[in-house]
């Protein structure tokens, strides 16, 4: 995310130029980091659960067990939290200095 924001450093001045106000602009980039990570997470809990499910499956084939498969809730209940926290954080310091920066100054530099 924070590549992210110093990539866009063009388009945040543009922005900038025509009136979107800062605030506004803060909120567009932690909307972007938030949906970001919650497909991100999204995907990768359906791709865990279908390897570990299949991965439960081949065990019970070869042993002859009765294993059960168990999905963490509670965990992912923390994943959820600790990547919407870090994505949240990962954009409010970055964001903060762009916007800082005047817009000329801006256009300058990218």
């Amino acid at each position: 995310m924070t590549i992210n924001i110093k990539e866009q450093q063009k388009e945040i001045s543009i922005l900038r130029s025509i009136g979107l106000t800062k605030t506004k602009l803060n909120f567009i980039y932690q909307a972007e980091a938030i949906v970001l990570i919650f497909t991100a997470c999204i995907i990768g809990i359906m791709v865990g659960t279908l390897v570990s499910f299949t991965m439960t499956l081949q065990q019970v084939m070869f042993t002859n067990l009765p294993i059960s498969f168990i999905f963490p809730y509670m965990k992912l209940l923390y994943l959820f939290i600790i990547s919407i926290f870090s994505g949240i954080l990962s954009t409010i310091i970055p964001a903060k200095l762009m916007l800082s920066q005047s817009i000329s100054n801006m256009l300058k530099s990218s």
